[in-house]
This record gives C-alpha cells, structure tokens and sequence, in this order.
C-alpha cells in the first residue's frame, strides 16, 4: 500500500509540472500526420485539469477530420467552435456553431457544452478580437478546437 501511495505522489507531482492551458494555431496543415501534434499535446498538458486550444481555418486545410478522429483515439474529446468572419462594422469576431465529440444525448454533453460556450464567451472570444486583422483575416471562418482528456488520469 505503501508503493501506492508513492506512485501517487509521484503522479501528482509529474502533473503539477505540466501545462493548464496550451494555446496553437497553424499547427497542421494538408498531408501532415496528426499524430506527432496530439503526442505533444498528450505530453505537456496536465491530465486532470488541463486544457488546449487549437485555433485552424474551416476544414483545416483538408487534415482536420484526421486530426479529431485521432484525437479520440488517443484518449482526447474536444468541444469545436465555429467563429464567423470579422464584422466589417465593429471588427469583432462571433460565433456561428459549436459542436462535441461526446454524445448530445447525455447530460454531461449538455453541461460540457455550457462550459464550452462559456470558455468560448469569456477566453477565446475576447482573446481572437485581440488578434490583428492583418494575421486574422475578415473573410475567413475559423474554428477553435478545446481538447481535454476523456477520463481525467
């Protein structure tokens, strides 16, 4: 029991020196292998409350469907926010649509998308109308993908 309580500690240590949040953006593009990305992310982000926002144009340059399948079987889920283009009049940036790799029939579904919404409301908004109109442009639709762990390690 002792050994137990050793390798808890352990965990809970090895935890505690990785990341909360990791933010990326042109991180993959058409014909590249998810794989090395999602084994980074899997590294560095804390499994037990960590969080990773992974920013991408509409259909991510054609490796986006492999990406969240991969993401799944590595032991990930993710929430996806479409955001719509830059409004001419204001410059701000919306959301159009968000989506769950979890069952929408659940309750836990209801209540992750909620938190998604209010993480998209309150961080990732705010943080994208930040961002330069030159490096985000006005015609492009984007998304954001918010990768946790499916189970909490």
């Amino acid at each position: 029991n002792e050994n137990n309580n050793e390798n808890s500690d352990e965990d809970e240590d090895e935890n505690m020196r990785k990341a909360d949040v990791i933010i990326g953006s042109e991180l993959l593009w058409s014909g590249c292998d998810p794989i090395p990305l999602i084994k980074t992310i899997s590294k560095l982000l804390n499994p037990i409350n960590g969080i990773c926002y992974i920013l991408m144009p509409k259909g991510g340059r054609g490796i986006e469907k492999q990406f969240l399948e991969s993401l799944l079987m590595e032991g990930f889920k993710y929430e996806t926010i479409l955001l719509s283009p830059r409004n001419k009049k204001d410059g701000e940036v919306t959301t159009i649509s968000t989506s769950s790799s979890a069952s929408s029939s659940s309750s836990a579904s209801s209540a992750s998308l909620d938190q998604t919404l209010q993480i998209e409301s309150q961080i990732v908004r705010p943080l994208l109308n930040e961002i330069p109109k030159d490096i985000l442009p006005e015609d492009e639709i984007f998304q954001v993908h918010i990768i946790t762990f499916a189970v909490k390690k």
